[in-house]
């Protein structure tokens, strides 16, 4: 009889793979002694740390970046707002306002 369903996924070989003459080599980590089973486990590790140390490098810098970008803005708007008035700015705020009151002062 055929089997036809895939049993890959449910029982996974730990592989080992290298690269040998330009081709790659795949070794079943299974066959290996006590001491090469702990060291394949600390590569696997290893691999694991190194993919989430990645993508916690890739989130910092984008904040880096995120940073000097809001810095730089808040920069331009203090210099475009309170350095660099022009006078049109000057006598927006100088206009009279009434309050509830009914009397007029100036802001």
């Amino acid at each position: 009889m055929v089997d036809t369903k895939d049993n890959s996924n449910e029982n996974p070989t730990p592989t080992f793979s290298y690269e040998k003459d330009g081709e790659v080599v795949e070794v079943d980590a299974n066959t290996f002694s006590d001491q090469g089973k702990i060291q394949f486990a600390r590569v696997l590790d290893y691999q694991k740390d190194l993919g989430q140390l990645q993508g916690a490098l890739i989130k910092v810098q984008l904040d880096i970046d995120d940073n000097a970008n809001n810095t730089e803005r808040r920069k331009k708007w203090i210099l475009d707002n309170e350095i660099n008035k022009t006078e049109e700015e000057t006598e927006v705020e100088e206009a009279e306002v009434v309050d509830e009151s009914g009397e007029e002062t100036k802001q």
